[in-house]
């Protein structure tokens, strides 16, 4: 719900028993014209609960099928014409990196390509926006939509504003909270111990980064790598 939401949520729910947290949430959600957000939030959070699937289908009267609430589609339109926001599917591979590391991003997907070719794995990377598209509101349904985020690590990607204050804190909010995997690779040798994404395990090592590699040594690292992200989205 906090990647849902993008607020503190320890602040607006502390202290009380659960009713007050949930009756304080809710004036939150009510005041801030949140709910359908608040909404989304709890059923991706909890969405084998039958009770509150119930109450959403309810809430979001769905002209194409009462009984399910659809993720796989951006938007769904009610019976009177108003439009809410739909829970996407996880089912994304989110490939973050550096523009200055566009060689690194291709040598990757090249090795990737033959898993992607016979998976369902989708990848996604801002290669994928469109000329005159909203990019923001596509980077950030692609962001709601993955299932693994790659991160391509090197001093540039650390150093980027965009990747620090927009893309790592939203991923790693959903790992915490709704089970995304995160899978960082060293592309170089970074000051990533200084950052959030220290404690979690790299796809290879840090000591020995692909761009200090020879050729061939470096093949056999991204097989290797694409081994484990293949095993990762399909597990």
């Amino acid at each position: 719900m906090y990647f849902q939401l993008g607020q503190n949520l320890h602040v607006i729910t502390t202290g009380g028993t659960i009713g007050a947290v949930v009756y304080n949430l809710i004036q939150w959600a009510e005041a801030h014209g949140r709910v359908e957000d608040l909404i989304i939030g709890a059923i991706q959070a909890n969405s084998s609960n039958p009770a509150l699937r119930a109450f959403v289908d309810d809430y979001f009267p769905l002209a194409n099928d009462k009984n399910r609430l659809p993720i796989n589609s951006s938007r769904v339109t009610h019976s009177n014409s108003n439009t809410v926001p739909v829970i996407p599917a996880r089912n994304q591979v989110f490939v973050s990196y550096s523009h200055s590391d566009k060689r690194w991003r291709e040598e990757f997907l090249k090795h990737l390509r033959p898993y992607i070719k016979y998976s369902n794995a989708d990848v996604w990377d801002d290669t994928k926006l469109k000329a005159g598209a909203d990019w923001q509101k596509e980077i950030q349904t692609a962001l709601a939509s993955a299932k693994i985020a790659v991160f391509l690590v090197t001093p540039s990607f650390l150093a980027s504003p965009f990747i620090a204050e927009e893309e790592m804190p939203r991923l790693l909010a959903a790992a915490k909270n709704e089970g995304l995997i995160v899978f960082w690779i060293a592309v170089s040798a970074s000051a990533y111990k200084q950052t959030p994404i220290a404690q979690y395990q790299a796809a290879n090592d840090p000591a020995h980064p692909l761009n200090a590699l020879t050729v061939a040594q470096r093949d056999r690292e991204w097989v290797a790598i694409c081994e484990k992200l293949h095993a990762a989205y399909s597990s």
